[in-house]
C-alpha cells in the first residue's frame, strides 16, 4: 500500500507540474540551450528548481558539481556547473541522513569525465550502509547502473573469509578468490580478547563508498560476534577495503586490501 501511495503521489506531482509549466518562460528557454532530451534518453536536463524549504545541496570535493535533494518532492538532480539534470527520470536517489556524495572525473580513461555517486541507503546506531550509483557520460548519450549495498555485501561473502583458531585466539581474515592483476593474496591475523567467546563475523552492518584520487573505493570493517553479547564489536578488529575498477558493462571488480583497523 506504501509504494502504491508513493506512486499515486507522485504521478499526481507529476500533472500538477505538466500544468504549471507554462508559467515560467524561462525554464523553457533554459530547456532550450541544454542538450536535446532525444539525444540523451538516460537522463533529462532540467532547467529550474523551486525555491522553498526541505532542499539540500552535496557538493563534490572541488565544488564544480553537486545534487540537490528536495524532499518535498522526493527529487534529485544534479547541478553541473550551472546545468541541471533530473535524476529521477532514471533512478530515485534515498534520501538518507547523511545524504549522497558525488564526483564527476574520467574512471576508466576514454575522455569523458562521468558521475559517480555514493548513496546513502540507511543508517541508525551502529548500522550505516552506502550503494555506488554510476552515470557514465557518452557524447550526447549515456548510460546508468546503480549497485546498492547488498551488491557489496556479497562481494565480500564471494571474496573474503576467515578463520579462528580457538587455542591462540588468533582471527585471520583472507581473500579467497584468485587475486586480480597478479597480486598475492590478501590477508590479516589480530588477536582478540581471550575473556570473550567467539563465534563469528559480520560484515554487513557499515558499508562504506568513497572517492580518492580519482579511484572508487568499498569500505566495510569486520565485526566480532561474542556470545552473550548483543551486538558486534568493532574494535580491534580487521577491515576489508577494495578499490572497485569499473567494467564495459558498469560490473564491477575489486581489488582487495585487508588491514588492521584498531579503534581506541
Amino acid at each position: 500500500e506504501a509504494v502504491s501511495e508513493c506512486e499515486e503521489y507522485l504521478k499526481n506531482l507529476q500533472n500538477t507540474e505538466a500544468d504549471n509549466s507554462g508559467e515560467s518562460s524561462s525554464t523553457e528557454s533554459t530547456a532550450g540551450n541544454s542538450e536535446n532530451e532525444s539525444d540523451n534518453p538516460s537522463y533529462n536536463v532540467f532547467a529550474d528548481i523551486p525555491d522553498h524549504k526541505g532542499i539540500y545541496d552535496y557538493y563534490s570535493s572541488d565544488g564544480s558539481v553537486f545534487i540537490r535533494q528536495d524532499l518535498n518532492t522526493h527529487k534529485s538532480y544534479i547541478n553541473d556547473n550551472g546545468n541541471w539534470i533530473e535524476f529521477n527520470d532514471i533512478y530515485e536517489l534515498a534520501t538518507g541522513a547523511y545524504g549522497p556524495r558525488i564526483e564527476k572525473f574520467d574512471y576508466d580513461g576514454d575522455g569523458e569525465e562521468d558521475y559517480l555517486i555514493a548513496e546513502c541507503e540507511g543508517s541508525g546506531t551502529g548500522f550505516s550502509v552506502y550503494g555506488l550509483v554510476i552515470l557514465k557520460k557518452e557524447g550526447n548519450n549515456g548510460r546508468f547502473e546503480n549497485h546498492d549495498y547488498t551488491y557489496f555485501v556479497n562481494m565480500i561473502d564471494e571474496n573474503i573469509t576467515y578463520n579462528y583458531n580457538d587455542q591462540t585466539n588468533e582471527l585471520r581474515v583472507y581473500e579467497v578468490l584468485p587475486p586480480y592483476f597478479n597480486r598475492a593474496p590478501e590477508s590479516c591475523t589480530i588477536t582478540l580478547d581471550s575473556d570473550k567467546e567467539f563465534e563469528n563475523i559480520t560484515y554487513s552492518d557499515i558499508i562504506d563508498i568513497y572517492f580518492e584520487d580519482g579511484k572508487i573505493y568499498m569500505s566495510a570493517p569486520i565485526g566480532c560476534n561474542y556470545k552473550d553479547i548483543p551486538y558486534p564489536d568493532y574494535d580491534n578488529t580487521i577491515r576489508v577495503t577494495a578499490e572497485l575498477h569499473i567494467n564495459d558493462d558498469l560490473s564491477l571488480t575489486p581489488i582487495w586490501y585487508i588491514t588492521h583497523d584498531s579503534q581506541e
